[in-house]
């Protein structure tokens, strides 16, 4: 592909903070005058990243009030951004004409594009309703990926012959639910597949941005092209008059030889897959940071990327001749015998850190229940770390309570689910925390050790009824049984129930049990960030 120069490609090293370097890289290019930066527009992969810039700038000012670009994510586009009419456009975009409203159908909701699968794939045979659902969910992952390498479905009766096993043909029967059926239940629905959508958008603001190029700076920085529409629009990026591209840590330094034998497993191979793509050499991506060729490199950024090379290459030339370990003397390794002592460990290790002036530490781990161990295990000194991949809703305080209740309702209000969900921190039913504190322990005391009550809400309330004869304390408790949990109750009892009806009921229920007195319900479970 030609049109690209090779001041349109540039570099971050991974060993410097990439968001950082982004920063102080686009501040130098606009200049510092308070509003330059308004006029520029960065294209990052994830809407965290964009978090994480606005972050870097922020640190980069010094903590002072700044004017910042418009920032968007690839992974998120919003149709808005094309519109012409949009108030949050940038200037240059309202100049364009009325020809560049685009009219994209919403994409459908995940769960209930899962649910519309299930339907058909149920209307097929014998199968129950959970096996429909699990299977739903890895049709909709096939329609994915089958739009995200806009792969066509058509030739998928060709792909095997006839005269295989007659399970092959099975499956390209069963596949006739995405080839033949889901079409028409998206037309009726009038919304389009997700990664479909992102497609059709990603190549109008690429068609745009080709047709009238923008007059001011556009960056696309972080992204490395492994979405197809994606490339087509950071080849169009590197094309535009004020456009550039950021990749995040292409090896500069590796033999031509060893570029060239890379293979899919290969952390470089997606940006030497993209780099061909656009038709750019190596050796014309420059430093973002220095302005010159990117051939600068650590000890360790060596050592790292050369562990990483094809086993034919040659480690002792990556080097220059000599490879010095030296550097490898404050690498230390730790065998633990159980997960619960790695993060004890790690924990330990990070606060003795945090203990010395000035200085900082950060786990990086592709172990999500190592990273959440850790995490517990600081809180014990009561240090809140950062976790950059975000936390599990459902693990989250005002998830937790959601998933109780329910558990409580299936369970039929077994002792243990009861007092699991009443002695949840959320848990007030309209009073103060500790008077309902001392209902529910005294509850536990009377009614719920001993023999076992009868199942269900009936038997738990009429045992109540008879307490509060000498308890006249626990009456409150009881109006809140039957108040609240009686409709969900009436309602998951008729067998075949509207999922809305219950959610509807869930929510009321959950809303009505966390409220505290003199508050509204909806108050205290809806609110901070997991609200």
């Amino acid at each position: 592909m030609d049109g690209i120069t090779k001041s349109k490609i540039f570099t971050i090293s991974p060993s410097q903070s990439f968001v950082d370097v982004l920063a102080s890289g686009i501040v130098k290019r606009v200049g510092s005058e308070p509003c330059a930066l308004t006029s520029v527009q960065v294209l990052l992969p994830t809407r965290h990243a964009c978090r994480s810039l606005r972050e870097a700038f922020l640190r980069l000012s010094g903590g002072n009030p700044v004017l910042l670009p418009l920032m968007g994510s690839l992974g998120d586009i919003d149709e808005d951004e094309f519109n012409s009419n949009s108030s949050s456009l940038l200037p240059f975009e309202r100049e364009f004409s009325s020809n560049f409203t685009l009219d994209v159908a919403p994409a459908i909701s995940p769960v209930r594009r899962q649910l519309l699968l299930g339907r058909l794939i149920m209307a097929r045979g014998n199968i129950e309703v959970d096996q429909a659902i699990q299977l739903a969910r890895e049709l909709a992952r096939l329609i994915d990926q089958m739009h995200t390498e806009r792969c066509s479905l058509d030739n998928l009766s060709n792909l095997v012959p006839s005269e295989y096993a007659a399970y092959w043909q099975t499956v390209l029967d069963f596949l006739k639910i995405i080839t033949v059926q889901w079409p028409g239940v998206l037309k009726e629905e009038g919304a389009l597949d997700p990664a479909d959508r992102r497609n059709r958008l990603l190549d109008a603001l690429a068609s745009r941005w080709k047709m009238k190029p923008p007059r001011t700076p556009i960056y696309a920085a972080g992204s490395t092209g492994s979405i197809p529409a994606t490339a087509d629009l950071l080849a169009v990026i590197a094309r535009l008059p004020k456009g550039a591209v950021i990749l995040p840590g292409v090896d500069c330094c590796l033999s031509e030889s060893s570029w060239k034998k890379l293979e899919p497993h290969h952390p470089q191979y997606g940006l030497a897959y993209l780099l061909q793509y656009l038709g750019v050499l190596r050796k014309n991506i420059r430093d973002w940071s220095l302005e010159s060729k990117a051939t600068k490199r650590t000890s360790r950024e060596k050592l790292i990327n050369s562990s990483f090379n094809p086993a034919s290459s040659n480690l002792e030339g990556q080097f220059g001749g000599k490879i010095d370990l030296d550097f490898l003397n404050n690498f230390q390794r730790i065998d633990c015998p159980t997960p619960r002592e790695e993060a004890g460990v790690i924990a330990l290790a990070m606060r003795e850190v945090l203990e010395t002036s000035k200085k900082t530490a950060a786990l990086i781990t592709p172990d999500r229940k190592l990273a959440r161990r850790v995490a517990a295990e600081l809180k014990r000194w009561d240090i809140e770390v950062y976790d950059s991949a975000g936390g599990v809703l459902s693990g989250s305080s005002a998830g937790t309570f959601l998933r109780l209740i329910v558990g409580m309702v299936a369970e039929k209000f077994s002792p243990v689910s009861l007092l699991a969900t009443l002695k949840h921190p959320l848990a007030c039913g309209g009073m103060k925390k500790a008077i309902f504190s001392r209902l529910v322990r005294k509850l536990e005391i009377l009614i719920l050790r001993g023999p076992r009550l009868r199942v269900g809400l009936g038997g738990l309330c009429n045992e109540l009824e008879k307490q509060t004869d000498q308890h006249l304390e626990l009456r409150p408790l009881l109006a809140l049984f039957k108040n609240l949990f009686g409709p969900i109750v009436s309602e998951f009892e008729k067998g075949l129930s509207p999922v809305g009806n219950l959610i509807n009921l869930h929510l009321k229920l959950a809303e009505a049990l966390s409220a505290k007195s003199n508050k509204l319900l909806s108050e205290e479970l809806w609110l901070g960030i997991e609200g």
